[in-house]
This record gives C-alpha cells, sequence and structure tokens, in this order.
C-alpha cells in the first residue's frame, strides 16, 4: 500500500534514489550494521572483563599463598611435603584461572 504514494519508479539508480523508496532500505542496511558492529563491541567487551576478572581473582589467591608461606617457620620451609603442598597451590592458582570466573 505505501508503495502506491510513491512517485512511479524509473528505469536508472538516480530516478530510485529520487523516489525515495530506496530510503527505508538505507535505513535497514545501517541499522544492521549498527546492531553488528554494537554486537561485536559488546563480545569483546566481555571477554575484556573475563580476563580482567580472571587475573584478579588469580592475583589474590597468589597474595594469599605468599601471606601464608611467609608466616610459615624455618621447619616448615625445610620439609618436602609441605614444599610439594606450596608449590601445587601455586601451579593450581595459574592453571585453573579460567575456571574462576
Amino acid at each position: 500500500m505505501l508503495q502506491t504514494c510513491l512517485p512511479r519508479l524509473g528505469s536508472t539508480f538516480d530516478d530510485c534514489l529520487e523516489s525515495g523508496r530506496l530510503a527505508r532500505l538505507g535505513g535497514l542496511f545501517v541499522l544492521e550494521l549498527v546492531l553488528a558492529v554494537g554486537y561485536d563491541l559488546l563480545g569483546r567487551l566481555g571477554a575484556l572483563l573475563d580476563a580482567l576478572l580472571s587475573e584478579l581473582c588469580v592475583n589474590e589467591i597468589r597474595e594469599e599463598l605468599m601471606q601464608h608461606a611467609s608466616s610459615l617457620g624455618l621447619e616448615q620451609y625445610e620439609n618436602s611435603e609441605h614444599q610439594d603442598r606450596l608449590e601445587r597451590a601455586r601451579r593450581q592458582a595459574s592453571g585453573r584461572s579460567s575456571l574462576l570466573v
């Protein structure tokens, strides 16, 4: 129905532009472009926030681990079993960063 109110379509591209029939198509194209760029930006922002939160959690765990290690006595430091536990905790804090967030 809306097409009948518009001027008659010419045979050239300039006639189509002047008739206004391509205005809606152009608007929809721009809308699709804006939505695609927005979707991409939101995806990148989500990935960035995920990486930052993961790094923050890993840093907190490492800090707690260092505080615990600094509170140990010399005999605990020389104990190989205790050293193994500390080393395992350090590796797990680094290796499981993607599972935390």
